[in-house]
């Protein structure tokens, strides 16, 4: 008995520390597969036919679509459908969902270029509180067909929270968070691992986030003018403040002294103190 006890606990162990290696393993009743979608023979923790519940809160939603999402392959087309119809912005629907390339409407003449931004529904997601509401559906049913229980669901949710700080706190323009969101969900949508989405992709924030614009103040001097007409960047307002500082990692003002334009913030500046001193 004291043998075949030890060839288990050897069996269960690995190689590397001794720690038992657990494997999940799920019924094939339980698979999730587009057979088993589309017959309904899915069911909740506590029982509950994932399609009613579907069928009851999210009834808009066409069981290909659904499909699509659970099997992590829905084309960003089809983002805009998981906002109820009735709820859905009109700007840019007449285009939306056409192959790229050249349209002629057959009433009016018009012709219309359909390129890269109506494919991926920029205009039908014209700001962030459309974008969150679509988000929170997305996650809602990927949480609720994860059967693995690897909390891609709350992830995504989290994922919300970088979408609202750039927003909210750091002042981002919305096409650039839009463009953020677009190039993570084509890289990501496919992922389980939870942490894809509880992270900030740095490189994609590189990429295509830019920091907001600061409005630049009217010279408190009549003798002083504003350089309307140079290239050269700004100066960083936030890197001379002492009490703000500058968090954008991707800022691309100077970070200059506003005083005397070398290396160093102004409260530093060896010539602050003369030219405050009176």
């Amino acid at each position: 008995m004291t043998s075949q006890l030890a060839e288990i606990i050897k069996a269960i162990k690995t190689k590397d520390n001794g720690r038992p290696k657990l494997e999940i393993r799920t019924s094939p009743e339980s698979d999730v597969t587009a057979d088993n979608i589309q017959a309904g023979a899915l069911n909740s923790m506590n029982g509950t036919p994932l399609h009613a519940f579907i069928q009851e809160h999210f009834e808009w939603i066409d069981q290909a679509l659904l499909i699509n999402i659970v099997l992590k392959k829905m084309e960003i087309k089809d983002l805009i459908k998981l906002n109820p119809e009735e709820d859905c912005p009109s700007k840019g629907r007449p285009m939306a969902g056409l192959a790229m390339g050249i349209h002629i409407d057959t009433a009016s003449g018009k012709v219309q270029a359909v390129g890269e931004s109506l494919n991926t529904h920029e205009k039908d997601i014209p700001d962030l509180k459309i974008l969150l509401y679509i988000l929170s559906i997305y996650g809602a049913i990927r949480s609720l067909y994860d059967i693995e229980h690897t909390g891609i669901g709350a992830a995504i949710t989290y994922f919300t929270t970088h979408l609202i700080k750039w927003d909210r706190v750091d002042g981002y323009q919305f096409k650039h968070t839009h463009t953020y969101f677009i190039r993570h969900i084509r890289i990501y949508q496919s992922s389980s691992n939870s942490n894809d989405w509880r992270k900030m992709d740095e490189q994609l924030f590189i990429k295509h986030m830019r920091s907001p614009p600061e409005t630049t103040p009217f010279p408190s001097s009549p003798n002083k003018c504003r350089d309307t007409g140079s290239s050269q960047p700004q100066t960083c307002r936030n890197y001379n403040d002492e009490q703000k500082g500058c968090s954008f990692p991707t800022c691309y003002r100077r970070h200059i002294c506003s005083t005397c334009n070398n290396d160093h913030p102004t409260f530093k500046c060896p010539k602050r103190g003369n030219k405050y001193s009176n």
